[in-house]
């Protein structure tokens, strides 16, 4: 079989209010594959020992009450020896503070954490930056290239975690 029609793209199409997706495109095979996010909830520091993993939204801060939120998607699902050659995080936002524009990050974060039992104190740390887009309005979706994190999951645990933060 052609080399060409075994790579996959695999696009992370995360929506806070519809309840986060993974889509998966082909770049040249017929192949399509959605999967939806393992666990997903947000963690607060002034309230550390609370849980957030059964509301519908996402939510990011950074004040005295700054907010972090976790994801993790599972690639299990995918096609065994296929090669990712794009990624994104897409995320929607629906409110902002009165700042008029504000750099969104996303990082690598741990995968022992279920959206049950997260709370601020028990949250994987923060690792390495994967990118950060600029958020200057609400009502539309922003997205991020996590490319090279992804295919690295892929090629490893198939587990894909990561926190969003200011």
């Amino acid at each position: 079989m052609n080399l060409r029609l075994e790579k996959l793209v695999v696009l992370l199409l995360v929506i806070f209010l519809l309840g986060s997706l993974l889509l998966v495109f082909p770049v040249e095979a017929s192949y399509s594959q959605q999967l939806y996010p393992v666990d997903d909830s947000w963690v607060e520091a002034e309230f550390p020992n609370g849980n957030h993993g059964f509301e519908t939204s996402l939510r990011v801060k950074s004040d005295s009450r700054t907010r972090r939120s976790y994801l993790k998607f599972d690639l299990g699902a995918l096609p065994e020896g296929k090669t990712v050659t794009s990624a994104r995080l897409y995320l929607y936002c629906t409110y902002r503070d009165n700042d008029p524009s504000v750099e969104i990050y996303v990082h690598e974060t741990g995968d022992n954490w279920s959206e049950a039992t997260i709370t601020w104190n028990n949250a994987p740390a923060v690792g390495s930056l994967v990118n950060s887009t600029l958020v200057y309005g609400t009502g539309q979706y922003y997205w991020w290239d996590i490319t090279q994190y992804v295919a690295a999951e892929y090629s490893g645990d198939k587990i894909v975690s990561v926190v969003v933060k200011l």
